[in-house]
């Protein structure tokens, strides 16, 4: 360590926290190491970063073991009366360190406390560690939360649509039943000039019948007759016409308001099911989220009873 100045060394048991299961303390080295806090502009080892700040945690016996830089994000967690923890987030490392006595560990805390501010000279790269401390665990709660404010957003546009659409049938339901009555009034006149089209009939039927007997009536009279009939025939048969054809476009109508409800109504079932179907999805989304944030603290409670586990195998160790 050229150039380096020690502040403060530590016998020490080192270990580190299993990632892949997060709750095995795994030894660093067989036995005891040496530990030394220094101050280096310029240090390069395995398992940490290089030369970024002028405050470093080293193992004495091998720089790989532990080569860590300091910085003001960092925190010393004290797990029991002679075991604490701390993480290297750049080397993504939980560090374990187990002390012959109380003293020790006070000591190395107040040491870490202190030194750790002189290693805060790169601002904004202080800010991007204090970001990484979460963790992967926070990193997928505010993932889930993240989708969740996704779905309640879709929900929400969702409940709009189908206000819309609501608001848009009880307007066409209202029309229809305008409609309806419309219809219902043109039914009845209709009713009423196939009933005047059949006294026309009868009274054209008798007319031809009267003209038949007074074919043998003086001949003066017989042609004015002939014309009011063909007048009347004439009238006759366009009211017939006028009355088809109103009838055809009623019905037209009705077809017409009866497929905007029925389209109406198919918006609706549509919009009511993707809403079910987002309901469900929020709701497996908070289980999800409340399993999520279960499994941390089950993690936190494993790594404080193992470090305990730790500091009473340590305690049997030194004993012996």
């Amino acid at each position: 360590m050229s150039g380096s100045i020690k502040i403060a060394s530590y016998n020490v048991h080192l270990f580190t926290l299993d990632a892949t299961t997060m709750k095995q303390w795994v030894p660093r080295i067989k036995g005891a190491t040496s530990v030394t806090f220094v101050r280096q502009s310029d240090i390069t080892g395995g398992g940490g970063d290089t030369g970024s700040a002028p405050i470093r945690l080293i193992s004495d016996s091998d720089s790989s073991l532990l080569n860590t830089a300091l910085n003001p994000s960092m925190s010393f967690t004290k797990t029991s009366n002679k075991f604490g923890q701390f993480c290297d987030i750049k080397a993504s490392i939980v560090y374990g360190v187990g002390f012959q006595s109380d003293h020790d560990l006070t000591d190395f805390i107040n040491h870490f406390e202190s030194l750790k501010i002189d290693g805060g000279k790169d601002e904004s790269k202080t800010q991007r560690s204090e970001t990484n401390t979460n963790g992967d665990g926070n990193e997928d709660v505010e993932r889930l939360r993240e989708i969740l404010r996704c779905r309640n957003d879709e929900l929400e546009k969702s409940k709009h649509e189908i206000e819309a659409l609501t608001d848009n049938n009880v307007m066409l339901t209202n029309a229809f039943k305008e409609s309806a009555k419309n219809v219902d009034q043109w039914k009845l006149q209709l009713s009423k000039y196939k009933e005047e089209t059949e006294v026309y009939k009868t009274k054209l039927e008798l007319m031809n019948n009267e003209s038949d007997d007074n074919r043998r009536i003086e001949n003066v009279a017989e042609k004015p007759l002939e014309e009011s009939h063909k007048a009347e025939i004439l009238h006759l048969n366009e009211t017939i016409d006028s009355l088809q054809i109103d009838n055809e476009s009623l019905k037209s109508d009705l077809f017409s308001v009866n497929k905007e409800r029925d389209d109406a109504n198919e918006n609706i079932v549509e919009l009511k099911d993707k809403i079910q179907d987002l309901d469900d999805t929020n709701s497996r989304l908070k289980d999800k989220l409340s399993s999520c944030r279960g499994l941390i603290s089950q993690l936190r409670n494993s790594v404080v009873e193992q470090c305990v586990t730790m500091d009473q195998t340590l305690d049997i160790t030194l004993t012996t």
